[in-house]
């Protein structure tokens, strides 16, 4: 006896499927238009957003160039660097093994590694406390070519907090998860994540290794033009240095519509076709709450090579990642169900996160029947909403600068030009300005009112006001003050400055943080749960040649 479906059920189905495809139609509408009006702000070379829901790849849009000189489209299949989206490929697999009882996340890492070391006054670290950023060591300078002589440079650094205390991103702590993995499995660790992750999951177009074999399918990377220096929104590019990498922390590249098949796993929470790649006890420990950041890039809480953020009744997963020349993004609604992927190739100040987020906004509001979601304003980043707060004479020593308020922007006067203050921090703002541009104007407050600006070493205090700030330098500035470079494509440059009687370390994005100088002479950089330190030596006329930040060499450059 043959049975058939009810042709009623049918028809409803169809219907159903009718109008979940129009309403796709509309919300992939609404997010094109964001992403045109993203990319050309940003100058944004190439980009692909992947968009699944639990079951199947619902769309996969490219956009742009992989190549600008050739102008070779974005594809499909186009290979992209998914950065420290990796970590947590990393921790499936540490996952699988702690299930296999080869692994205890609490026990010290020296039971594994025995040759791992970190100067500490504090208990032991474990692996539990890298995989969650809470060990209290460096970020890692990448000065290193491969993953062993980075953690080794760890026995030069020391602790800043006991571990498990305080979060601090650290890149090179999973660089000694994939060692450990290592030295269980008695195989590399690339090997392990295609036999452990990619193949159960049918991800064939995904490598755990960046290599020159794979070049050619990877989208060009592309960086600012100037490496030294916050980049203007919009500014020109160049091709950035190529690099090798087989670290775990963040080596994985990758195709759109693999990831899609990644993030519906963990939609799934470790479900796939061939059954489970990760067990239910692993994914609770993946995307446990098991530190909450206080950084300004994670949001909401950090698991294990996973953030974790709750919001109007929803819980959100994902991850960033961010290599030279390459950014990405996967979010996943975890109540809805949808999943996106976002991956360009270019480092800058655009966050590709911001796709993420936005496509995943339209998609709720398509699942819920609501009004989709304006497209932010983007034909001018140098909106500010305050403006007027900021406008004044500032005096300095040897100069004064004029910021002007307009109706929504900020304008400072130089000679008889005005040049617009593009908004990057709280009080901070770039002026591309050639003799502006090296340093963020930063305002600063005393009792919340706007007293002066901060530029670089330089301060102007508002007119008619007497300053009451420190002026002279610490003892010995002048030893330390300068440009130093490196080689390492990661971290080519920094500077130290002078300025309101303490030393200040400059990064090229032009992060500022107070330099302490400490009882051994070196000088711990940030606050006291920062881990990194820089010393200097190779004194000549006065003035440091050679400096040592967390472990990587630098070298006292001519340019200002």
């Amino acid at each position: 006896m043959s049975t058939c479906s009810n042709p009623g059920s049918m028809a409803l189905a169809s219907k159903r499927e009718s109008v979940i495809a129009k309403e796709l139609k509309s919300a992939s509408k609404r997010i094109d238009e964001y992403v045109k009006q993203w990319m050309d702000v940003w100058n944004i070379p190439g980009l692909s957003v992947s968009i699944t829901d639990k079951k199947k790849l619902l769309r996969l849009s490219t956009y742009g160039y992989s190549d600008i000189e050739s102008g070779l489209p974005v594809r499909p299949k186009t290979m992209w660097e998914i950065g420290s989206i990796s970590k947590s490929f990393a921790s499936i697999v540490l996952m699988q093994l702690h299930d296999e009882r080869k692994v205890d996340l609490h026990r010290p890492v020296t039971e594994y590694l025995p040759w791992f070391s970190v100067k500490s006054r504090f208990g032991p670290i474990t692996l539990h406390h890298l995989l969650t950023h809470t060990a209290g060591i460096t970020m890692g300078t990448e000065c290193r070519l491969s993953g062993v002589p980075e953690v080794l440079a760890l026995a030069e650094t020391e602790t800043s907090t006991p571990p498990g205390n305080h979060f601090y991103y650290s890149n090179v702590g999973y660089k000694v998860v994939g060692l450990v993995i290592e030295e269980i499995l008695g195989m590399s660790c690339d090997k392990a994540i295609q036999e452990r992750v990619f193949d159960p999951l049918g991800m064939k177009a995904s490598v755990a290794t960046i290599t020159h074999d794979i070049r050619k399918r990877l989208a060009v990377c592309y960086l600012p033009f100037y490496d030294d220096r916050p980049s203007p929104i919009g500014g020109p590019l160049v091709r950035a240095t190529w690099i090798e990498s087989d670290t775990a922390d963040g080596s994985i590249c990758s195709t759109p519509s693999n990831m899609a098949i990644y993030m519906r796993m963990l939609m799934n929470r470790g479900r796939c076709a061939n059954g489970k790649v990760i067990s239910d006890k692993g994914f609770k420990l993946l995307t446990q709450k098991a530190i909450f950041p206080e950084d300004d890039l994670h949001k909401g809480a950090y698991g294990y090579g996973i953030s974790i953020e709750e919001s109007d009744g929803h819980t959100y997963i994902g991850h960033t990642g961010g290599m030279v020349g390459h950014t990405s993004s996967i979010r996943m609604d975890m109540d809805d169900g949808f999943g996106v992927g976002a991956f360009t190739n270019v480092s800058s100040p655009a966050e590709v996160d911001d796709v993420a987020r936005f496509a995943l906004s339209v998609l709720r509001a398509t699942a819920a029947g609501m009004r989709l979601p304006d497209v932010p304003r983007f034909s001018d980043r140098t909106t500010v909403g305050n403006a007027s707060e900021y406008s004044g004479l500032f005096d300095g020593g040897s100069r004064s600068l004029r910021v002007k308020a307009g109706s929504d922007r900020l304008l400072l006067n130089v000679g008889k030009k005005d040049f617009a203050m593009e908004k990057r921090e709280d009080d901070a703002f770039l002026v591309n300005h050639p003799g502006l541009n090296l340093f963020m104007m930063r305002f600063e407050r005393e009792n919340g009112k706007l007293v002066r600006i901060l530029h670089g070493p330089d301060v102007y205090e508002k007119h008619g006001r007497v300053s009451t700030s420190k002026t002279r330098s610490p003892k010995g500035a002048e030893e330390y003050e300068g440009h130093y470079r490196s080689y390492n494509p990661w971290l080519s440059n920094f500077r130290v400055i002078s300025r309101k009687g303490e030393l200040v370390y400059v990064d090229p994005s032009g992060k500022e943080l107070r330099m302490t100088r400490l009882p051994d002479g070196s000088f711990r950089i940030g606050d006291e749960a920062s881990p990194e330190r820089v010393r200097f030596d190779d004194i000549v006329g006065g003035k440091a040649r050679h400096a040592v930040l967390s472990g990587g060499d630098f070298y006292q450059t001519f340019t200002p």
